[in-house]
């Protein structure tokens, strides 16, 4: 066992901290793919992608 409580507390504290800041990266990817989604499919006869994507949330 480590001895060291410096060691003890980074190796209890560093997977919970780089999860959460992964799961933030992870939503502000998400955030500016969701974002520029209209201008990637600009094709004028295909649906407006925010039309869809806005009613999946929707019951």
């Amino acid at each position: 066992m480590l001895h060291n409580k410096f060691w003890q507390a980074l190796f209890a504290i560093g997977p919970i901290a780089m999860l959460f800041l992964g799961m933030i990266a992870y939503f502000i990817f998400l955030f500016f793919l969701f974002g520029n989604m209209d201008d990637l499919h600009s094709n004028p006869n295909n649906v407006s992608a925010s039309m869809i994507l806005g009613n999946l949330g929707g019951s």
